[in-house]
């Protein structure tokens, strides 16, 4: 009737137990649906961060050899 229970989960090399929920599978489901959530973030945040890294390199290229070019065309 009352479907109590411990929910765990691995965290690196540690258990995490949650004991006395209602409904464990479905907290064990939430907890795993948070966890992807927050891994995808921060795999989106990395991969944002090396484009703008790879945009600034470009840019500064560009600048460097639009400056090079500049000084040495004929005026």
């Amino acid at each position: 009737m009352l479907y109590f229970g411990a929910a765990t989960i691995r965290a690196g090399d540690s258990d995490l137990t949650f004991d006395d929920v209602f409904n464990p599978s479905e907290v064990q489901r939430e907890l795993f649906n948070r966890l992807a959530g927050y891994s995808s973030r921060e795999q989106m945040d990395s991969l944002n961060e090396a484009e703008q890294h790879m945009a600034d390199w470009i840019e500064t290229y560009h600048r460097i050899v639009g400056t090079d070019t500049q000084r040495d065309s004929p005026q």
